[in-house]
């Protein structure tokens, strides 16, 4: 926890459990341990209660009304109680003949900083975040030659650097980015190869699963999702490491 997380408690005298609300400028708060949050139908008229329930819809905590949702039967990911720690959403881009599975929202702002609780069944998982409807931006795509890149709105894409691998297959990791400069593994930083800074702002919507190429180029991912916290800014590295202590702690995952 920072020093001035401790400070403002120690201040107040009454110690809280820390939240990602407590950071300015959440932008999305996808959270699936608490299946209040989880709905079979885009309507948010059937509540998700057991293992292998569809998602029609993950709703959004962070207040502003993101929720994500998939409206076709077949592309709907399922409920998983039993791969993660906690509620995980299982991601399976063999459906569908390859279109995959994944969740939308049309009017999201894209991130500027982003944390993704995830644990693929491959290193080649493809992408677990994406930026517009229609753009080739994503966080992070891991292509099946082993490289790994990072792409923002109308930005080129950069590879990680600094010898980042993947994360290993059935292994339950914390990544975040900056972007475009840098990305964390379980509290690890890589370096971005010719990093650029992006001030984020396009309300083209956000894809959890894949990217917003058209099917057949999107990249689905496969895998398990457990919890997205994303900002409209730039955190601070004491930001992020409460963010981080507060994923490691909820999902028994080190960093």
């Amino acid at each position: 926890m920072s020093l001035a997380r401790l400070i403002q408690m120690g201040a107040s005298g009454v110690v809280t459990e820390f939240s990602p609300s407590d950071i300015s400028d959440l932008q999305i708060w996808l959270d699936s341990s608490d299946t209040s949050y989880l709905f079979q139908d885009s309507a948010k008229t059937t509540a998700v209660t057991s293992d292998n329930d569809p998602i029609g819809c993950w709703a959004d905590r962070s207040g502003n009304g993101y929720d994500h949702i998939q409206a076709t039967s077949v592309n709907r990911p399922t409920l998983d109680t039993g791969t993660m720690s906690l509620n995980s959403i299982n991601f399976d881009r063999t459906v569908d003949s390859g279109v995959g599975q994944f969740l939308q929202n049309a009017s999201s702002k894209d991130t500027i900083t982003i944390f993704i609780v995830m644990e693929s069944t491959s290193t080649a998982a493809g992408v677990y975040f994406g930026f517009g409807l229609t753009y080739n931006a994503y966080f992070i795509y891991n292509l099946y030659s082993g490289t790994n890149y990072v792409a923002a709105p109308g930005g080129a894409f950069r590879s990680v650097g600094d010898s980042y691998t993947a994360p290993a297959a059935n292994t339950s990791t914390i990544l975040t980015g900056d972007l475009v400069q840098f990305v964390r593994k379980n509290g690890t930083q890589y370096a971005m190869i010719t990093p650029y800074t992006y001030t984020g702002g396009s309300g083209g919507g956000t894809y959890v699963g894949r990217r917003g190429l058209t099917p057949n180029n999107h990249a689905p991912y496969l895998g398990n999702i457990g919890e997205i916290i994303t900002y409209d800014r730039r955190l601070s590295s004491s930001e992020i490491d409460d963010v981080e202590a507060y994923l490691s702690n909820k999902w028994s995952i080190t960093i």
